[in-house]
């Protein structure tokens, strides 16, 4: 039985994404990075929410994941809570995620006739 790829989901079309991800649906984990939000530059904050499409809290425990795709690295920061995810994200380095993004219209199913 063929090993499933792990997902990572997107709420947006972030530029990020639209650059990096061009062409492809697929980047590979290269880097599992806790920080505090609130460490983080706000110019990289504006980075990583297109000017704030997803608003972050002000201050907490975040992972800044780096993934690397055919056309460049982009990063993404997910709650670090609960613990298991930080062992989550640290088991899959160096694997390849496909890259989903959920409020990307999909195409209406094929009818069914009776």
């Amino acid at each position: 039985m063929p090993k499933k790829i792990p997902v990572i989901r997107f709420s947006h079309p972030y530029r990020k994404l639209m650059d990096a991800c061009a062409g492809t649906n697929t980047a590979q984990l290269v880097a599992v990075l806790p920080v505090n939000i609130e460490d983080l530059n706000p110019a990289f904050l504006d980075y990583d929410t297109d000017g704030g499409k997803y608003v972050l809290p002000k201050k907490g425990e975040y992972l800044l994941l780096l993934f690397r795709s055919r056309r460049g690295i982009f990063p993404t920061l997910r709650r670090a809570y609960p613990a298991s995810k930080r062992a989550y994200y640290e088991s899959k380095l160096g694997e390849t995620f496909e890259v989903v993004l959920s409020d990307i219209p999909q195409p209406d199913p094929i009818p069914s006739h009776p």
